[in-house]
């Protein structure tokens, strides 16, 4: 398999969307609208049919979204653009009209722009919420919005495109704008360096040239999702906890990144999303996170004054009381204890017991 992030693919598509198959659905609103390129071009058999291969991919998304949360549209484009579902939560509405695009004609991609721009502009449209618009298409286009046909040079067509995906990234700055260059091969880079003005950055651009080609658009799509919606997606990212807020409060909506070891333990997101402290003993989270200076003499005090930026305490080697184990308060409070605690010592309240904050 061939895939690059950013590159096109053979249709562009706008979209705002959730998580896959058995993880979270993403929270976030967003209004998604999906451009599809069903130019006679993409009926050709290339390894498999383009656009059966799009087709199936696009039903596949549209099954993650969540219409709590997501509106969804899809435009076609041929020598010129049909708006085929307004933004609805039916998304069985959006199926069949996916279903039944046929492939015909030249390549208008600046009026399936257009038409998507207009779509979430509407009053089918929310304000104020995330938008974007997803392009699938195999080439440059050759028709213009004013049905001007580009017969032996395509800048002009180019250029009508690329302006209209400037005037939809531009006149709304909730919208963003990914396109999946279809079949898009390594040397292909004229093709490839169009495609990427389209979209809202070279981030934002994928393509591929692969033998199975609906699996690998489907991963395309994944990649998508989780750069619209990193955080609550069902997906432990980078040093995520976990990822559902519904049972961890420590994460989900906020996000909150951890990157320390909890009671010498190793933290991990289970599938039900809870703490594996399976090497940890007597620990719990405190409810705040505080630096404790150390301390190494035996007969001195147990708590110093607190001071900002300095590391763990450590006591005698009888016991080792962990408030933190960074100056960072964003990471996992932590407490530790072993041993008795002194007697009278305002933490520690009993032997063995983890004082809380």
């Amino acid at each position: 398999m061939e895939m690059k992030k950013g590159v096109i693919l053979g249709f562009v598509l706008v979209i705002v969307f959730g998580a896959f198959a058995g993880a979270e659905v993403c929270n976030i609103d967003a209004d998604i609208m999906l451009v599809i390129d069903a130019s006679e071009t993409m009926a050709t058999p290339w390894y498999n049919p383009p656009l059966s291969n799009a087709k199936n991919a696009m039903n596949t998304f549209v099954n993650l979204l969540n219409p709590s949360y997501h509106k969804a549209g899809l435009v076609t484009f041929r020598t010129g653009a049909t708006l085929d579902r307004a933004l609805t939560t039916d998304y069985s509405a959006v199926h069949n009209k996916i279903n039944g695009i046929q492939a015909s004609g030249l390549t208008g991609m600046s009026s399936g722009i257009k038409k998507a721009r207009e779509q979430l502009d509407s009053d089918n449209g929310r304000p104020g919420v995330s938008k974007a618009i997803i392009i699938l298409s195999d080439g440059k286009p050759n028709t213009m919005t004013d049905g001007d046909i580009c017969w032996f040079n395509t800048e002009r067509c180019e250029n009508d495109a690329i302006n209209w995906a400037n005037l939809a990234k531009h006149s709304n700055p909730n919208t963003v704008i990914y396109v999946i260059g279809h079949r898009i091969g390594p040397a292909e880079t004229e093709r490839r360096d169009f495609l990427k003005q389209i979209a809202t950055s070279d981030n934002h651009y994928y393509d591929y040239w692969a033998t199975d080609q609906e699996s690998v658009l489907t991963e395309i799509f994944e990649q998508i999702s989780l750069d619209i919606c990193p955080c609550g997606n069902g997906i432990v990212d980078g040093n995520e906890q976990c990822d559902n807020s519904a049972t961890n409060p420590l994460d989900g909506n906020t996000c909150l990144d951890v990157s320390s070891s909890y009671c010498g333990g190793t933290l991990a997101c289970t599938d039900s999303c809870t703490f594996n402290t399976a090497s940890c003993t007597a620990c719990q989270s405190t409810s705040q996170c505080v630096d404790v200076d150390r301390r190494d003499s035996p007969s001195g005090p147990i708590r110093d004054e607190i001071k900002e930026g300095s590391y763990v305490y450590k006591g005698t080697t009888s016991y080792a009381y962990d408030v933190c184990d960074t100056a960072d308060s964003t990471k996992l409070r932590e407490a530790y204890c072993s041993g008795d605690s002194p007697a009278g010592d305002p933490i520690l309240t009993g032997p063995g017991d983890c004082g809380v904050f």
